[in-house]
């Protein structure tokens, strides 16, 4: 579909008043806890954009942080990815005729007015910008991506900042969620589908009982034994 003038007005007035996201009210206001007491000028990243509806909802409860949203913005080339969120997007925005050619315009419109939402396309761990106050994870859903995207996330992230993520009703998801917090030797918060970790550099060691077992292990290692473990639906235990 090609939005038409009348519609974008009708679409963009929705958008303000309320974002679209995927997220439940309760498991989105986990997060926006944690983003409406950073300081001005605080810096987040957000690791998958989608068409924006997290950025604009952090933007609206924060006016004073800076957030860079990064995604592969493919929506066209690989569209089956993004098909099973359409119909919320749909439903959401009361228009039963968007395709997934539309999310990329639809990503445009709802974040043109926050000129503190810096969008960026390429790879979640593409980014070479550190010092963030709060990072959020988002993207890709299979476990051995989202364990990289912890890393990264560790290592851009302030200390005693958060890492915040999605979707960790997902087995692979909360299986990379489980397996970083186990590697760094770091408190996981689950709240709902919502995932959450601290960062404090003095306890990231293994305790006695696994040290042997995983410390001295490279992080691509940890990776080829999570994908010869049973990634999506096992665990170390």
């Amino acid at each position: 579909m090609s939005i038409t003038s009348e519609e974008r007005v009708r679409i963009k007035e929705l958008m303000i008043s309320d974002p679209c996201v995927l997220s439940p009210p309760q498991s989105l206001e986990f997060i926006l806890r944690k983003i409406r007491e950073l300081p001005p000028g605080s810096k987040i990243l957000e690791m998958g954009t989608f068409i924006g509806g997290s950025a604009c909802k952090f933007a609206q409860t924060n006016p004073d942080i800076i957030i860079h949203s990064v995604d592969l913005n493919d929506y066209t080339t690989t569209p089956a990815d993004y098909q099973q969120y359409l119909p919320h997007v749909q439903r959401h925005l009361h228009s039963p005729q968007l395709t997934t050619d539309d999310l990329s315009e639809l990503q445009r419109m709802q974040t043109e007015n926050y000129p503190q939402i810096i969008l960026h396309t390429g790879n979640s761990r593409s980014l070479g910008i550190q010092n963030f106050s709060l990072v959020y994870i988002d993207a890709n859903h299979t476990a051995k991506e989202v364990f990289l995207d912890l890393h990264y996330a560790w290592d851009c992230v302030d200390e005693n900042s958060y890492i915040m993520g999605d979707d960790v009703n997902f087995a692979s998801v909360y299986n990379a969620w489980n397996k970083f917090a186990l590697v760094k030797n770091v408190e996981l918060t689950i709240y709902g589908n919502r995932a959450m970790i601290k960062k404090i550099t003095a306890n990231a060691k293994m305790d006695d009982n696994l040290y042997n077992h995983f410390w001295d292990m490279s992080k691509m290692a940890l990776i080829e034994l999570m994908e010869t473990s049973g990634t999506d639906s096992d665990f170390f235990y």
